[in-house]
């Protein structure tokens, strides 16, 4: 009743009632303070500013409490649950890399032993001696005594 808008459409200030009323303030924000001052509250989505519109609500001169004007509780759970999933996703695009590698380790491990099978079975002469084209061409009888390659065999040997 006594605020600057009540002013505005007043007899006083306003005496062609044909010609629209003209404010300059952010129209998107005019909707909550109507709901202010309709229902002595307001619940803003998060993408309004509560400063923004209390500032408004300043200048249409309409005294508000600050406590009743509220932030939706659903959009601020929707956008905490889309920081969660997002985090999840960047954890597991980890997680897949991680397993990925091991994968192509565990492989590699598993084709050591295949060849060293193969040996046992075919070897002659008491050597480490790989002649299959592309997998090892090397004599490996100088990597017998080789501490990295016996962890790796007698890991799952």
């Amino acid at each position: 009743p006594d605020s600057m808008l009540n002013r505005m459409i007043s007899e006083q200030w306003h005496k062609d009632k044909s010609k629209r009323v003209f404010i300059e303030r952010d129209s998107e924000r005019f909707r909550y303070c109507l709901d202010y001052m309709r229902d002595g509250h307001a619940v803003l989505p998060f993408t309004v500013s509560k400063s923004s519109v209390l500032a408004d609500l300043e200048y249409y001169g309409i005294n508000a409490d600050e406590n009743n004007i509220l932030i939706d509780d659903a959009q601020a759970y929707v956008t905490s649950a889309l920081k969660v999933v997002c985090n999840a996703s960047i954890d597991l695009e980890k997680e897949i890399k991680e397993t990925e590698e091991k994968l192509i380790c565990l492989k590699f491990a598993k084709r050591c032993f295949q060849l060293y099978l193969e040996h046992v079975i075919h070897s002659t002469r008491n050597r480490y001696l790989y002649s299959k084209k592309g997998v090892f061409e090397n004599d490996m009888s100088k990597y017998s005594d080789c501490s990295y390659l016996k962890n790796l065999l007698s890991k799952y040997g």
